[in-house]
């Protein structure tokens, strides 16, 4: 072999050897690219899956909620059914009084809130304007009665300041409103 043989082969190994070595190097970033690109993947998919189970426990949590609420709905809709019932009833037992038990509930609504020189307005349908005229709040306050057709029950007490509604229709529709004010205050 000559010299330049072997010179050539000398430049010829240092090549492959040089390219072996630039492969190697290649092949060594290459697979610290990949492990560092599997870790980010890895901690990402991580992230990524508790990010998902926090969304799946709040999810959870808010279905929860609604449920929790829409059953206190229902138990509240159950209880307006039932506040409902019962003041219907409460105005037909009212309105179904003996006769001079009906006139003492009137006179004890008008000694409790008349003031003197009140008018005192009575429903038509209750003739009860003569035992009002003999009562002695009816002297002693200078109240003056007059008869409606427009309501039944109960009795309407007015003078220049005010005016007092304590028809039956209007007493249970406020006693009601408080029952169910109590009522959703409790529930929720």
């Amino acid at each position: 072999m000559d010299r330049k043989q072997k010179i050539l082969n000398a430049i010829k190994q240092d090549g492959e050897n040089a390219a072996a070595n630039v492969l190697d190097k290649a092949k060594m970033e290459a697979k610290a690219n990949e492990t560092q690109a599997r870790i980010r993947a890895n901690n990402l998919i991580k992230e990524r899956a508790d990010a998902v189970e926090t969304k799946c426990q709040e999810v959870f949590l808010n279905a929860k909620e609604l449920s929790v609420m829409d059953q206190s709905m229902q138990v509240l809709a159950a209880k307006n059914r039932v506040v409902n019932k019962v003041f219907g009833e409460v105005i037909k037992d009212i309105k179904s009084l003996p006769r001079t038990k009906y006139e003492k509930f009137i006179l004890a609504l008008i000694e409790k809130h008349a003031e003197d020189g009140d008018v005192v307005t009575v429903s038509k349908e209750d003739k009860i304007e003569d035992v009002l005229k003999k009562a002695d709040v009816y002297k002693k306050l200078h109240l003056k009665i007059q008869v409606a057709e427009d309501f039944v029950g109960g009795v309407i007490l007015e003078n220049e300041y005010c005016v007092k509604d304590l028809t039956i229709e209007n007493i249970v529709a406020e006693k009601r409103r408080e029952l169910i004010v109590s009522l959703s205050k409790k529930l929720f």
